[in-house]
């Protein structure tokens, strides 16, 4: 552990504020830390306060632990029950007098640490100490599913955020042009940093090519595609359509390969889609569900895979966001197989490191998949590697960008 550097100087020092678990509990907590390593390429150093379902993780003296790579990090009780959500000022009480001992040139917020009541004082207290303020937005999501109550108090809670006190920032870091549009109407200064990989979390190999053509075909999914234990579910209320890869996929029995699936189980699936029992059984020995792994047991599987399957729908939701495992994928050279959402085009280069599919009005992806499936091991191998050489992911990438949007708001000093 170590204690706060105070001074009553500013330094070059940023503070990430907000609802991801460091360093790499989940995609959040990954996409701050590539984001503190390419303001650290800056000059800046990087300091986080994020949340924790680890009791034992909890921060309650003010110190901070350091993570691996030399960030130093403090964990809060993640928020339980409606009353966990709503109640916010001590948690705010604690992370401004941490940010009284920073001091830091600019704050950053991901989301919230409770609901958008505490990042609208937090950016109020913040305001008057004439210190800068940055929101990272990484989608706009919907309503979600549950009773009637929470589906409303979480669409306001939602809408509040990112249209009241996500505007009143200095500055909005934003995953996709499509946030960058509405902030810009707002005028607001914006930069768009899609997530991050660079393989220092989750390095990864090239998938050697000894025996590589001799066994099916490896299809590979991660995520939730839709909220778990909610029973049967509307189509339209998935994230991924992994229905719809399902359904695809079984119009190409023809060719051999395996579709792993992680994060849900064939249970929890067949609750949200109980109709594709009979297909789930008829294809059981190429559709493999997994449930949730440690994250060493889900990357080994992505190292061997020839292509990560994604189905998306185009909405609101899909073009705000950006997948994660997509540039994951990218990273450890594997190319992807997907739908045009968000800014996917200006990173995947169709045929090269990726296959590039319109939204199916249908849902009917099986003529994408069988020309994928034609080409067979040897030719996800080659995406791979071009996967490797164009590293569309890399911080580096976007150092410029950044620099640009930090001068702007007069922190780049």
């Amino acid at each position: 552990m170590s204690e706060i550097p105070s001074s009553d100087a500013k330094k070059k020092t940023i503070c990430y504020i907000g609802n991801f678990f460091f360093p790499d509990g989940n995609a959040a907590g990954i996409r701050v830390r590539s984001n503190g390593r390419l303001f650290r390429k800056l000059g800046f150093e990087t300091f986080y306060i994020g949340l924790t379902q680890d009791e034992t993780a909890i921060s309650r003296d003010g110190s901070f632990e350091v993570s691996d790579d030399g960030f130093r990090y403090q964990c809060l009780s993640y928020p339980t029950g409606l009353g966990g959500w709503i109640r916010f000022r001590k948690k705010l009480h604690f992370v401004t007098r941490q940010l009284e001992a920073l001091n830091p040139s600019a704050i950053v917020v991901y989301g919230s640490l409770s609901s958008s009541v505490f990042s609208f004082f937090l950016y109020r207290w913040a305001r008057k100490r004439h210190l800068t303020v940055i929101t990272d937005c990484v989608d706009w999501l919907a309503g979600g599913v549950g009773g009637r109550l929470f589906r409303v108090a979480k669409r306001l809670d939602t809408e509040f955020q990112k249209r009241i006190v996500n505007a009143q920032a200095d500055g909005v870091v934003t995953v996709s042009s499509y946030l960058q549009t509405y902030y810009r109407s707002r005028d607001c200064l914006t930069v768009v940093i899609p997530p991050l990989f660079t393989g220092t979390e989750r390095s990864g190999t090239t998938k050697p090519q000894s025996g590589f053509s001799s066994r099916p075909i490896q299809l590979y999914y991660a995520g939730f595609p839709f909220a778990v234990g909610r029973g049967q579910i509307e189509r339209r209320d998935f994230k991924d359509r992994l229905d719809s890869a399902i359904e695809s996929l079984s119009a190409c029995t023809e060719y051999d390969f395996e579709f792993n699936i992680f994060g849900v189980t064939k249970s929890m699936y067949l609750d949200a889609v109980p109709e594709h029992e009979s297909l789930l059984e008829a294809l059981s020995s190429r559709i493999i569900f997994h449930g949730k792994v440690s994250n060493s047991v889900a990357l080994a599987s992505l190292r061997r895979s020839d292509y990560v399957l994604l189905i998306r729908d185009v909405n609101k939701m899909t073009s705000a966001g950006f997948p994660s495992k997509i540039a994951e994928a990218v990273g450890m050279s594997i190319p992807v197989i997907t739908t045009r959402t968000s800014d996917l085009e200006e990173y995947i280069e169709h045929g090269e490191t990726g296959w590039l599919t319109d939204v199916s009005p249908d849902q009917d992806y099986s003529a994408v998949l069988r020309e994928v499936l034609n080409q067979g091991s040897d030719r996800a191998l080659e995406m791979g590697e071009n996967c490797a050489r164009s590293r569309p992911f890399s911080e580096d990438r976007f150092v410029d960008r950044v620099r640009v949007f930090f001068d702007k708001l007069g922190i780049l000093e």
